[in-house]
């Protein structure tokens, strides 16, 4: 097993600054919404809600400075080339890909 590292930095102009924590590449308000929500539509779901939103595949560490940066401020960007496959991955099976396309933008 590798050490964690802040996944974001390479993304920022900052240092890291805080302790590691995971960082949700797609709101969990959305996932909430978009997949929880309307499970009903869907042939297979984690058995609870905080089953879904811990899910590995939604989120990187990311320092305290970075994910602030991310989710408050918006200054940080991520091209979508560059995300986890796994988010991709987990986004198609639970049909919200167009939530990383919206924040993302398209593959090119």
């Amino acid at each position: 097993m590798s050490a964690r590292t802040c996944f974001l930095r390479a993304f920022a102009e900052t240092e890291c600054a805080g302790k590691l924590q995971r960082c949700h590449l797609i709101k969990e308000q959305l996932i909430r919404r978009e997949v929880w929500d309307r499970r009903h539509r869907l042939k297979s779901l984690p058995r609870s809600k905080t089953a879904l939103l811990k899910d590995p595949r939604w989120s990187v560490w990311g320092c305290v400075r970075h994910h602030w940066e991310l989710d408050k401020s918006r200054r940080l960007r991520i091209p979508r080339y560059r995300l986890p496959p796994e988010l991709e991955e987990a986004a198609a099976e639970y049909g919200i890909l167009w939530a990383v396309e919206r924040e993302y933008g398209c593959l090119s």
